[in-house]
This record gives structure tokens, C-alpha cells and sequence, in this order.
């Protein structure tokens, strides 16, 4: 089995670019909601979107791990 960095790397690719952005500013950097849409210059439910729709994304391939 692959170690945990190459796994979260895979993840990722199923996302887009700025699912991917908005996922590691959230959950790596440990950025706060409203932090990340100041910085971005968007609004905070944008943010809360594209976190919600790549963790929907992710979800479905983490329950059923296999080839994309």
C-alpha cells in the first residue's frame, strides 16, 4: 500500500485546480473560511463551495479506492 503523502497526492488529482487550492489552504495550511476567501478576494460561500463539492468529489473515491 502507497505511503500517505503519495495517496493525498492522488486524491488530489481528481479535483480542480482551485478545488485542489481551496482543500489545501483549508485542511493543510489550516486556514480559517473566511481567511482564505480575504486572501483569494472571493466570497466566503465560494470557498465553502468548492470545499464542499471536492470533499463530495473525494468521497466517492475514498469509499470505493481503485484506479480513476
Amino acid at each position: 500500500m502507497g505511503s500517505s503523502a503519495f495517496e493525498f497526492h492522488r486524491w488530489m488529482t481528481f479535483l480542480e485546480p482551485l478545488e485542489r487550492e481551496a482543500l489545501t489552504l483549508r485542511f493543510v495550511e489550516e486556514w480559517k473560511y473566511h481567511e482564505i476567501a480575504a486572501v483569494k478576494a472571493i466570497p466566503i460561500g465560494t470557498v465553502l463551495w468548492r470545499v464542499f463539492n471536492a470533499q463530495k468529489k473525494l468521497a466517492t473515491h475514498l469509499k470505493h479506492p481503485g484506479p480513476p
